[in-house]
């Protein structure tokens, strides 16, 4: 599988990646030189409406949304709402992907001020009154739409340091260390003890790119790689291919 998509890329008229992680992490796992992938950031679908903020806190209002699996951290905003105590308040959006996970994340937020809303609407969401964003992600993120949401919200953003997350973040972030709940419950009870400073965090937000933008900038890419023809290249290591007993063929295709 590794030789396939490695020869898929030299194949290719154009390499395009959605951050510059994710552009060093393909060129690594590759061998593939950075400066033959370009970065084209994703921009967000869903035309979001910047809504009122909370009142000054106490209590800090926090949200996180998306598909709720493990590697995506609830439960280490959960520890970090217990170790701040009524001085935060979490909305958690987004339904989970696993039973025993979601039973874990209410355990842990029982006598806690702490929201299970499940499926949402990005009315819901819009509708929220809120302070800021968390993302809590364990894993390496390639890009992070979630910031652009909550950007178009309004909202600053506080995440894990690690991938595109670092990559993005702007004067309206804050950043943790990867499952470190002490540090973000550092930055939650420092935000709801000094709304001066949540003020000039909600201040520095900008509105993300337009879709159009994205749009744009992608059909570019294609029709200068039409202009440029078939290319010839030949795959760089062999291809396996069907034997009489398998009856599938994996090979290169060009884009």
């Amino acid at each position: 599988m590794r030789d396939d998509l490695r020869n898929e890329l030299e194949l290719a008229r154009a390499r395009i990646a959605i951050s510059g992680a994710q552009r060093e992490k393909l060129a690594r796992y590759h061998g593939i030189p950075e400066s033959r992938f370009e970065v084209v950031p994703l921009a967000p679908v869903a035309e979001l409406r910047r809504g009122a903020p909370a009142p000054e806190p106490p209590p800090l209002r926090v949200a996180t949304w998306g598909m709720q699996m493990e590697r995506k951290g609830a439960h280490i905003l959960i520890e970090a709402a217990a170790k701040v105590g009524d001085r935060v308040e979490v909305e958690i959006f987004g339904r989970f992907d696993d039973p025993k996970y979601e039973r874990r994340c209410r355990e842990r937020a029982r006598g806690l001020a702490v929201r299970f809303h499940g499926r949402f609407e990005w009315e819901e969401l819009e509708a929220t009154r809120l302070h800021a964003a968390v993302f809590p992600s364990l894993t390496f993120e390639t890009f992070g739409l979630t910031f652009d949401e909550a950007w178009a919200l309004g909202h600053p953003v506080i995440a894990t340091d690690l991938g595109a997350y670092r990559e993005r973040a702007d004067a309206s972030t804050r950043l943790f260390s990867t499952g470190d709940s002490d540090a973000l419950a550092g930055i939650l009870g420092s935000l709801a003890s000094d709304p001066g400073e949540l003020a000039r965090l909600r201040a520095a937000v900008r509105p993300p790119a337009g879709f159009a933008g994205f749009v744009d900038a992608m059909e570019a890419i294609y029709a200068r790689a039409v202009r440029e023809g078939r290319r010839s290249a030949r795959p760089t290591r062999s291809i396996r291919r069907a034997t009489p007993t398998s009856g599938r063929s994996t090979r290169a295709r060009r884009c």
